[in-house]
């Protein structure tokens, strides 16, 4: 079962039997307790070999809610404060593994604000490292869902320490989709496609969402015969609002959002495809949900797949740019940690599928008007998450992107200047990421020299992209 040792400063470690701290812990929990506001703490672990030296090391994120709800994300020694320790009392889970993750789910439960200690906590021999069985998992996940009162389905995985939750939406208000257009065309799957009228077909002819209103924004230079195929599609909730400015990405989201009659937004791009049917379902799914100490959801991100069904987007990652998380790894991986399986909070998504309420949308003033063609997402998603929203990305929203993946014209210069200016710190401090993992990267992957991610193995190196 699990055991608790004291620490200075009224403070306790929770460890599996066999877990050593590493020296100084108690310093470095009264270093991150001074403010007062923190319950709990956490931080990285490290495996040892037979030798004795470190064969891997966890590389934790910060805490992160719907990313805990699925899987034991820590998976190392946990400090409460000793007020806190009668929560073990309540812990129902068989295995001390699964006690820990029961643990931090009942902790999430209790509004504890729980901090990330920026160092290694503990280690443990890489010896009998089987995480929690996949039922026992499930279990601890479903009995969170009926203890919290969350909209969601716990399912059994077929992954060992992996219970996949299903978000289902209490409600189901007008979502608006609001969609930029040129009305490009292009080849796709060996035949021209008129880009924005696909779209708009496989959400009219796909989409199982029972109220949708479709906005499209249409440059002056869009052909009359793309808005004439929109009228033929003779759909009610079709509206198309001219624009006639000079070319500015936000502004087109601004003036769509302005013309749009539902509480939640979707900005989609005109080079998409729907393809999970419920994938507007599984976006509405967690807006509505009270605050919680985790803090409301402001935004909501989708998977995108390229063309030949390889991931194009994942959520971002910050890591002294902005960066597609997995970019052109097979979807049909788990990915490192399970990310690419499992719904995670993430410092911002693309708007190449992005949903927002309205009061968030309004409460960040918009798309920044100084991005008009690169970076306005990013922009947006930082705004958002200094509002104290969260920013999720769900696996269960699936669309193909067809975005080029040799584009000829790059980021603008003086556009990520701005960016940097004005987001400078984020872009480098990434909470959902490591500080210790390769920069400039999305992929997870550790820097020279480091021990070993001791998460799911990645994609083989030779097989990733940049």
């Amino acid at each position: 079962m699990l055991e608790h040792r004291p620490l200075a400063g009224q403070c306790s470690a929770v460890v599996i039997p066999g877990e050593d701290l590493v020296a100084g812990v108690s310093d470095l929990i009264a270093a991150s307790a001074l403010d007062g506001s923190a319950h709990a703490w956490f931080g990285d672990h490290e495996l040892l070999g037979a030798d004795g030296t470190v064969a891997s090391r966890s590389y934790v994120p910060d805490w992160s809610p719907e990313y805990l709800r699925q899987t034991d994300v820590v998976n190392g020694p946990i400090v409460v404060r000793d007020e806190l320790l009668g929560v073990l009392d309540e812990l129902t889970a068989p295995s001390p593994r699964g006690q820990r993750f029961e643990l931090q789910l009942r902790l999430l439960e209790r509004g504890v604000r729980v901090q990330r200690v920026p160092a290694v906590l503990g280690r443990r021999q890489f010896v009998d490292e089987a995480p929690v069985a996949a039922a026992e998992a499930y279990q601890i996940v479903d009995g969170h869902l009926r203890r919290s009162g969350i909209s969601g389905v716990a399912s059994l995985s077929s992954s060992p320490g992996v219970a996949t939750l299903r978000r289902t939406p209490r409600v189901m208000p007008r979502v608006s989709v609001v969609i930029p257009t040129r009305g490009g065309t292009g080849r796709v799957w060996g035949r021209t496609r008129t880009y924005v009228v696909h779209a708009v077909q496989s959400l009219l002819a796909r989409s199982t969402y029972p109220d949708l209103e479709i906005v499209v924004v249409a440059d002056t230079s869009t052909p009359q015969w793309v808005l004439d195929a929109l009228v033929r599609m003779g759909d009610q909730r079709i509206v198309v609002v001219p624009y006639s400015a000079a070319f500015n990405f936000s502004d087109k989201i601004n003036r769509g959002v302005a013309a749009a009659s539902g509480d939640l937004l979707l900005l989609l791009n005109d080079d998409t495809e729907l393809e999970a049917v419920d994938s507007i379902e599984s976006m509405v799914a967690y807006f509505g949900e009270g605050a919680g100490a985790e803090g409301v959801v402001g935004a909501v991100g989708a998977r995108l797949l390229f063309d030949d069904g390889t991931v194009q987007h994942a959520g971002h990652v910050y890591s002294e740019q902005p960066l597609h998380a997995f970019r052109m790894w097979p979807a049909n991986v788990a990915g490192p940690g399970h990310r690419l399986m499992l719904a995670r909070e993430c410092s911002g998504v693309t708007a190449a599928a992005l949903m927002v309420d309205r009061g968030t949308f309004d409460s960040v003033g918009g798309f920044p008007m100084d991005f008009p063609l690169d970076f306005n997402d990013i922009g947006f998603c930082l705004a958002v998450r200094r509002t104290g929203r969260r920013i999720i990305w769900t696996p269960d929203a699936v669309w193909h992107h067809f975005e080029g993946r040799s584009r000829t014209r790059g980021p603008r210069p003086d556009e990520f200047t701005r960016l940097v200016a004005q987001w400078g710190h984020e872009l480098v401090n990434d909470p959902y990421y490591h500080p210790l993992l390769e920069v400039r990267r999305g992929d997870w992957s550790e820097r020279a020299g480091m021990p070993p991610n001791d998460s799911e193995a990645p994609w083989p190196a030779h097989d990733r992209h940049e």
